[in-house]
Formats: structure tokens, sequence, C-alpha cells
């Protein structure tokens, strides 16, 4: 890492299990305990370098080398950590601690170390003598490691006395408890007393001015006090130093120089009968798509497997959203773990069941209370509305329904009476919130249909406290809304209906590939063009028609498995596994052979020389066990498609629009951003023109948020009828009349894997983002201003849709400064393209862009500005309103670039 990092890097420390490395991404430095992390090198953190935490003075019984130390060299116990203390004088120490400690870390990629307990000498070295001895001791030691790995890069943790002897051998200092500490034999947080403050200040200084040394602070906060923890890295940082605040086991994520957002919302719900159960619950399909568009991923878990330990700093929020009040035990433990986290800080949010709420103590320690009123005569009345409540069905209260329920302190939303009862049926609280049933969701009469009683935006937002941010958004490229095209494979050995009847394959290469020269991702079923599948004799012929599609230059490749199973968990089942994919002779149900199998057919007959299998795309109802989902990851190819995202003018409702995805334990499988013709052809019985009311669900997603990408999804089969033909042309028509920045399928499942793993961290003017570079775009709420493009970095422009900005970042690490209003000089709003690299120049802009169509380029404020690409200047085509538009006939400009006069 560069010497300039070193001097004023953002530093964390973090010597829990399972670090969370999304979050821990958004620093220089973080100091880990290598007993979590053993191999540094599995790590790929571009911006952030790990340093390993090594104990000098003390060694606990855990470690490897524990029992290797003679017992000659011990000199005593440090109780209140359980650790032996080591004689820093004993012979053969420095060599020892080279070799059994930094040598096997430096193997596994560690190149700095965080050196801790320099001072325990002191609690048995009580005569300046023996003093010196220890110190002595120290400098060989320090000595030796570099001696031994001079690259090395050591942090001492105190040391003060050695720093004269180990001039040049150290490259930065830290000291724990300036402010606020913590008593580890009393188990309690204090104060530093202001004498220790001011001797701490004295020696930092010293160490920053006399030797060079960047100083860290490590303070203790509770996890609940988070004000607390962040006025404390503030005060820190104005002395100079580098903060971090964190509770002492340093096993959350504190505050330093930066403070990174929580991401990951923990959603519980009802035990499942299976892992396949998960997709149908109403945590999946309503909650999720509003967390994931307010920034948020969502991790699930089973109400009675509910996480130890602190979830404060890696989880934004708790939703509970049960399905089933639970057996008297059950709401006895979940009410217990939902009075921990309260007591951490962490927000909770309970949607319909409310059961817990009302579990002793808990319902005295959050102030609700559900009273027995004797007087329920009457009708049930609405007092008190929020407009939050009544967004896409207003409640309609039902005597059967209400329950008294009041609360000590809050903002109502929804207050209903009967006689002289109350119910406080929707609340804001000072822990969270929460919503009975049934004003959530409701179910119209038909039964097919759902809506949304509440704001489910605003609820989250409010309940869980959700700061405002930088979201990073998976809809958008470079200020304009996406274009992919997918296609699943099922009847491409289907014959048409047009003149000829040809194959719909046939159809497929003539009538969309070779007609719309725009990125598609598409796919085949093995069995039905392989010389083994269900039709040896036409094998040739598709195959044929397959290489041809699959060697143009905007198709990529996919499977849609062997024999396309039909339900997933079922084919999985021994027992019923051949009812629930396509009947092929002599085969038996394989998921290896369903997902690698195929894969490889499709690279091995099928595909180009050179070109690689992108996708496997999920078939039958799309519902893949985490079995299923690890295949695609052994096999390394990207996943889609599931969701059910079907809102259309008949059914105008955000519950039928879906999430990004769904996560099994650390994999995850990527919706498609909408359905395809099969659902808007009522299973493809007819209409089969229907397929254009796609472009009902692309409007509705797009206004009042732009909440998706444009997908056009659809089957081989749709060409087989002319309607349906005639319905996808006109769906490329509507596609070709907007603008759009058209990407392949596999770039938005990078784009949504990349979401899952972005750190948007807060600093001391702006925001610090960081990701893998997959996702190039963040959304910025109206009440955070715009873009300062001259203060900030990585940031090549920026466009406004309903009332947000859409900011384009530049590569993976951006720093953003923010602006009450758009600044003067000349901007990218918007590009059909990629922006692969931008830098801001002494006269202007220049930007890298490419894509995968003709380029359009849309600049701000360039009436001033020679706009040149590929060597020559460009005219706009048209320009108004401060707008400027520019064509290229080329698909890439290295570079675009704006010179502009003063």
């Amino acid at each position: 890492m560069a010497g300039s990092v070193w001097a004023a890097p953002a530093v964390a420390f973090f010597y829990g299990s399972n670090p969370p490395w999304e979050s821990l991404q958004a620093f220089d430095l973080v100091v880990v305990d290598p007993g979590h992390v053993p191999d540094a090198q599995v790590v790929k953190l571009p911006q952030t370098e790990l340093v390993a935490y090594v104990s000098v003075g003390e060694v606990h019984p855990s470690r490897s080398y524990a029992g290797r130390i003679p017992a000659a060299w011990l000199r005593g116990e440090n109780r209140d950590w359980g650790s032996r203390l080591i004689d820093q004088a004993a012979p053969g120490w420095p060599q020892f601690f080279s070799e059994s400690v930094v040598a096997p870390l430096w193997e596994k990629g560690y190149r700095s170390f965080f050196l801790d307990t320099l001072d325990s000498y002191h609690l048995f070295a009580k005569t300046a003598e023996e003093k010196s001895r220890q110190e002595a001791g120290l400098v060989a030691l320090v000595k030796e490691v570099k001696r031994r790995y001079p690259q090395a890069k050591l942090i001492f943790n105190r040391g003060f006395e050695i720093l004269e002897q180990t001039r040049g051998d150290v490259a930065m200092i830290a000291a724990e408890s300036l402010f606020q500490g913590y008593d580890a034999g009393r188990a309690v947080y204090r104060k530093v007393p202001q004498d220790d403050q001011a001797w701490l200040q004295v020696q930092l200084k010293r160490a920053r001015d006399e030797y060079g040394l960047p100083g860290i602070v490590i303070d203790y906060v509770p996890p609940a006090q988070r004000e607390l923890a962040r006025q404390t890295a503030r005060r820190i940082e104005s002395l100079g130093f580098i903060p971090w605040v964190a509770t002492p086991d340093l096993t959350s994520l504190g505050v330093g120089l930066v403070e990174v957002m929580p991401r990951r919302i923990l959603v519980v719900h009802s035990p499942l009968a299976s892992e396949y159960a998960l997709r149908a619950t109403d945590a999946v399909r309503y909650a999720t798509m509003p967390l994931n568009h307010l920034g948020y991923m969502v991790e699930y878990v089973d109400a009675r497997s509910l996480p130890e330990g602190g979830l404060a700093g890696r989880y934004a929020g708790v939703v509970l959203w049960l399905e089933t009040p639970g057996t008297a035990p059950e709401r006895t433990k979940l009410a217990a773990w939902l009075a921990l986290r309260v007591d951490e800080g962490v927000p909770v949010a309970l949607v319909n069941e409310i059961g817990p709420l009302l579990e002793p103590p808990l319902k005295d320690k959050l102030g609700v209370d559900a009273p027995t009123v004797s007087d329920q005569a009457g009708p049930v009345s609405i007092a008190v509305q929020a407009p939050t409540v009544g967004l896409e069905r207003q409640p309609r209260p039902h005597p059967s329904e209400f329950q008294p329920l009041t609360i000590s302190q809050g903002r109502t939303w929804l207050t209903l009476t009967k006689g002289a009862a109350k119910q406080v049926a929707a609340a804001i609280t000072p822990w969270g919130g929460y919503v009975m049933a049934p004003y959530a969701t409701v179910t119209l009469s038909s039964g097919e249909q759902n809506r949304w009683v509440i704001d489910p935006f605003a609820f989250f937002r409010e309940s869980l406290r959700l700061p405002l941010m930088p979201v990073p958004d998976v809809t958008t490229e470079s200020g304009r809304r996406m274009l992919m095209v997918h296609m699943d494979g099922d009847g491409f050995v289907s014959r048409s209906e047009l003149p000829g009847n040809p194959f719909a394959g046939e159809v497929v290469r003539d009538r969309v590939v070779r007609k719309y020269r725009l990125p598609m991702t598409l796919s085949v079923i093995e069995a039905e063009l392989s010389p083994q599948g269900l039709y040896p004799q036409l094998s040739g012929r598709l195959e044929a028609v397959a290489r041809e599609i699959f060697s143009e230059p905007q198709v990529e490749i996919a499977s849609h498995s062997y024999s396309h199973p039909f339900n997933w968990r079922m084919a999985n089942r021994k027992d019923t596994a051949e009812g629930y994919h396509l009947n092929i002779p002599g085969y038996k149900y394989d998921l290896q052979r369903e997902i690698e199998g195929s894969v490889h057919y499709v690279q091995s007959r099928l595909a180009p020389a050179g070109k690689k299998v992108a996708m496997f795309l999920w078939t039958g109802d799309c519902i893949p066990g985490r079995d299923a989902l690890a295949w695609t990851q052994k096999v390394g190819v990207l996943n889609m498609n599931g969701g059910d995202t079907l809102a259309t003018h008949s059914n105008p409702t955000l519950t039928s629009v879906e999430g990004l995805g769904i996560e099994r334990n650390g994999l995850f499988q990527v919706f498609a951003p909408n359905q395809n013709e099969n659902v808007y052809t009522n299973n493809w019985t007819g209409p089969f023109y229907g397929f254009e009311r796609v472009l009902e669900t692309f409007e509705f997603t797009e206004k009042p948020r732009r909440l998706k990408p444009v997908d056009v999804y659809f089957h081989t089969y749709l060409v087989t009828k002319p309607a349906g033909l005639k319905s996808l042309d006109k769906v490329f028509d509507w596609v070709r009349a907007q603008e759009l920045t058209p990407v392949f399928a596999s770039d938005y499942a990078r784009k949504v894997e990349a979401f899952r793993n972005m750190a948007v961290a807060t600093t001391s003017n702006g925001w610090r983002i960081r990701g893998d570079g997959n996702l190039r775009t963040v959304r910025l709420p109206a009440e955070l201003g715009f873009p300062n493009l001259r203060a900030s970095q990585s940031v090549a422009g920026f466009n406004q849709h309903e009332g947000e900005t859409f900011v384009h970042l530049s590569g993976p690490s951006a720093e953003l400064r923010v602006a009450p209003q758009p600044m003067g000089g000349v901007r990218l709003i918007s590009a059909n393209a990629a922006v692969e690299s931008a830098e801001r120049t002494e006269d202007g802009f220049r930007w890298n862009l490419a894509g995968h169509v003709p380029l359009r380029v849309t600049l701000a404020n360039a009436q001033r500005c020679r706009v040149r690409a590929g060597g020559r200047d460009l005219v706009p085509v048209r320009g108004r309103d401060g707008q400027f538009h520019y064509q290229l006939n080329t698909h890439a400009a290295r570079p675009f670039e704006a010179i502009c006069r003063n």
C-alpha cells in the first residue's frame, strides 16, 4: 500500500470470527486476528490492507505456539484476559517470535503486523533495572523481525519506551483509552481521568512530532451509545490522531475516520418445512423489494435459529415478519432475543404478528400494553390515520380483527376505537415500530391480488431509523436505465406457425438476433438439442442453429439445464424426481448433470472457440436449493431467474414487484427483473399477443421510483405464434425509442452481487463508496444535495430522475462530496455505455466510455467546450436547456473529452 495511505489511513480493528468484509473494505488498514483469518491471500480487498494482530508481551493458551514456549520464559499471568506474561529478556525469544509467530503469517500473505501488549512487562518488572532489561528485549525482538522481514510494516500498541531505539523500524503507533476506556477486571466502561488523558496525549504527540509516526487511538464505548462513539471519534480526530471507537472485544464495527453504514437487515420468519418454503413467505415476497430499494440486503433467519452475539454495527435493523404466532415458549424466547437487540440499540420492526411484544418483561420495557376493556360495543372507527397509511388500499377495520393495544411513547400511524377500547394498530416508536394485521398488506376479494395498506418504504425507513445515504443502484448505468434481453431456451425445437414452419430457434436467429443488434443472453435446454436427448434425429440441424446464434458477437451464452426441472424441490427427491423434469429415456435426475453437465455440453458442442458460457438460467418454478446454487458457483457461471415482478394496469401494486433475489446461507439467487411472456399470456393459453403488456410493467417500475431495469425476457416458443412474434417486435420497438443503456444479463447479475458487497461510509466531509467495480451507480436522495464534481474523486457525472440524483462512479473506490445545488462546469449527464474511467482535467473532463451499441452521450454545460472523440471534433445533434447530445457510430470512445474555455 502506498506510503501516503499509511500517513493518514482509515483504520479498523476487528478480532471476531467471520469478519464483515463488505463493510471492512471501506477502511485502508484493517487489523484482524489471524486465528480467524488464517490466510490473508484469500481475502481480496484491493483497496484494503490486512494487518495481523500479534501479542508480544503475553500469550493466550489458545494460540497454536503457546505450548512451545519454554516455561522459564513465562513470568506470571494477566488474569483479566486469561493470558501468560512473557519475559522479553529471555534468550531466544526474539528468534522464537520471528520463526513461530511472524513467519507463518508472512507465508499466509500478511505484510503488516500490529504488535500488542508491548507494555505488559510493567505487570512484573518493578525496578528500573528490570524494566530496562525488558525494554532491551523488546528492541531486540523488533530488530530481529525487521532483519528477517525488512519490508514488514509494524504498528506498536504503546511501546513509547522503545521508540528511540526502534526509530525507522515502526510505521505507526497506537494507544488505547484516551477519552473512553474499559476496565476488564470489573467489566465496566469508564471515562478516562484527566491526568491520564493528558499523559497519553503527550506521548502520542511526541511520537508524531519527533518520530513522524501517525497515531491511532482506540477508545471503548457501549454498543448502544453510537452517538457517544461518533463524538469520541471526532474528538480524537480533532487532535490529529486516527480514531477507532468500538467495543472492548473489538468484534463490532466501530467508528473511525469513516463510519460504515450497516447495509444488512435481518428478517426473522416463521419456521419452515424446508429451505424451499422460504421463497413463498410474505417476508420474501413483500419486505425484500422495499428494503433493497432503500439500499439494504436482506438476510433471512428462522425464528427457531436466532443468531447469538451482538448485531450492532453489522445490521441496520431487525424485521420480524411471522406468519404464525408460534408456541408460548417460542414467543418467550423471541421476546428475550428482541430485548437484547433493543438494549444494543438495533431498531426492531414487527409486521402482522406482534405476539412477542406482549410477552413480559418485554412489553413493559417497550411500553406496550394490551389492556382488558369491558366496553367494546359498537363499530370500529378510525381515530388516527397518518398520510403513510392507505397507499394502495385504505384500511378497512373489522370488529373481529380489533385488539386493544396502547403504547406509552411513539408516533401513531393508525389508531382504531371500539367503544371505550383503543387499538394503536401501527406506530413508530423509540425502539422501532410495528404494524398489526391486516394493515400492512391485504388480499383482495378475488384472492389473486394483494395491496399495501401502509407505505412500505416509509415504514421501514422510519421504524428502522435508516439514515439517508448514497444507495447502490442496479437499475441504472451511466445515468440511463439499463436494458437487458434474455431468453429461456424452452421450445427451441418447436415448429413455428410462420410460412415454411421453421423451428423456433431458427426464427430467433433470423427475426431476433440478426434483426436487433442488442446485447442478449440466450440459452438452450440440452435435452432438446443433444444427440442423446429427446430429438436425436433433429440434433444436427438444431445444434447448427444454436452455434450460429452463439457465434454472434452480441449474444451471451447460457444454459437452461439438461432436462428442465419443473420443480427443483420435488426433482431433488429420489421418490418423486421422475415426474418433475422432461422425460428423457434412460435418464435419472442428477443435479450435477443438470448444471455442470449442461454447461459442459453447451461449452464443448455449441460455443465458438474462446467464448465461455456465462450464465445458468433457472427453470420451472425457479426455486433452487442451496445445493443447486453451490453448483453454479463451482462451475463458475452466474445464475438468474425467478422472482414474480408482474405489476400491470390491472394489477398496479408494489406487492407484485419483487426484490433482487434470495440469499441461502451465503449463496445468492438473482431474480429476473420482471416476468416473461408465459404469465402475460395466461400460461401460454392466450391471448398470444399478451407479452406486449410487459410495457405496462416497465412503466410501473419506472415511476414514481425506478425499481427495475428493463428486461425483455421471453421463451423461445414465443416466436412460434405470429401474434407472439408481433408482440416481441412491439416491445423491441418501444425499447429502441427509449434512452437506455444496453447490458448483458451477466452484467446485471454481477451488479446484484456487487450490491450485496458494497461499502458505503460517511467521512468527515462526504461519503466513501467501495466495491468490486461492477456496480458504478449510486442514487442520491434529494435531501443530500448534488455531487460536487470538483471535490469528489472517481465521480464521472450525474443525472436526475423523479427527484433523485443518479451518480456515475468511474472506479471501484470513490470519494463523493456533495453541495446544496448543482455546480457549474461540464459534466456527463448520461451515456448508453459504461464509464470505464474518468478524470477531471485543467480545462474540462475526460471519460473512457465503452458500450454495446453506437454511442449516445449527453453533456451538461458544454456550450463553451470543444468535445472530441476518436481524434475528431464532435457537433451536438441537438442542444437546449444546458444539455448537449452527441452521437457516434462506434461502440466505444477512449477518450471522450470536453475541453472548455473559462
